[in-house]
């Protein structure tokens, strides 16, 4: 498996979305050599041009070599399943040091030469998982990996991690579009935005949580704000089914101080109704509900 970093920017004047990218043929060799086994991952990169971020969004998988319609001098590359967008994004440099090149020998005074004028550009294993790791919720943390040992087990541990990653990922999508793309307690709504505009805006909060066995299933998930998300996972409110409703009961360990700064107030209440999906099928089961006010929910002061 081959790694590769896209720049995708506005103003590029190529027709890149959440499902192809556009690119000049001289950037065709690096497509061909991230393919060589049959599948690539690609990470997205937005530089700082046009107003972009200067941080890695989103990722995906390229399974096929790009082709050239007819007519036109650039070639496609198809997303396969489309741009998975990162749980926060991932800064070009950690400590001073840009994340693409924390596995390599280079002085500070390359790391611009390394990268100026080459949107399509291959980037070592190493790196791309540490990427990947700090992009999703679930492996939050500075990790440098070291695989030079070309080991099965080695082979087998990077496997399971894009997996993990892969499945976090369409978990959030999944809960997302089953609310709306809204907040279900704030009722907060985003819209359908592009896959990589739309992190650290609403997460996929899990309802049992994931280190105590909690599944990747629509009954077991919740569009919500990353500080309500936050409260839910610390226990400082819960979830229950009252009379075809689910309403929130706070902790007595929520404090005022933690829903009031200087300029508004978190609208979180006892007996405020959860904003349930359309698809019924889809609303927390009472079962996973059960689990969160039992075993995460803080019931006294």
């Amino acid at each position: 498996m081959g790694y590769l970093i896209l720049e995708m920017r506005e103003g590029s004047g190529y027709g890149d979305s959440d499902r192809t990218y556009e690119f000049p043929a001289r950037y065709l060799r690096q497509f061909d050599e991230a393919l060589a086994d049959g599948e690539a991952i690609a990470l997205i990169y937005e530089p700082r041009r046009e107003g972009g971020r200067r941080a890695y969004v989103a990722w995906t998988r390229v399974r096929q070599r790009p082709t050239r319609p007819t007519g036109t001098g650039d070639y496609v590359a198809q997303f396969d399943g489309g741009l998975r967008s990162f749980d926060q994004p991932v800064p070009f440099a950690l400590n001073g040091i840009p994340v693409e090149h924390r596995l390599r020998t280079l002085s500070p005074n390359e790391y611009g030469r390394a990268v100026q004028g080459r949107a399509v550009r291959p980037i070592p294993e190493g790196n791309a998982l540490e990427i990947l790791a700090l992009g999703s919720a679930s492996y939050a943390r500075t990790r440098v990996y070291d695989l030079a040992n070309e080991s099965i087990e080695t082979r087998e541990r990077v496997r399971k991690t894009i997996e993990q990653i892969e499945r976090d990922a369409r978990f959030r999508d999944r809960i997302l579009m089953n609310y709306g793309f809204r907040c279900g307690l704030s009722g907060l709504g985003i819209g359908p935005n592009p896959a990589s505009k739309l992190h650290g805006v609403l997460d996929a909060a899990h309802i049992r949580p994931v280190s105590q066995n909690g599944p990747d299933a629509a009954g077991n998930g919740i569009a919500m704000t990353p500080t309500l998300h936050r409260l839910f996972d610390a226990g400082l409110f819960t979830l229950v089914p009252r009379k075809g409703a689910i309403i929130v009961e706070r902790s007595p360990q929520l404090h005022e101080q933690l829903l009031v700064s200087d300029r508004s107030r978190l609208h979180l209440e006892d007996g405020m109704e959860l904003l349930l999906p359309s698809d019924v099928a889809a609303a927390p089961t009472k079962e996973f509900l059960a689990f969160h006010r039992e075993e995460v929910f803080l019931r006294s002061a």
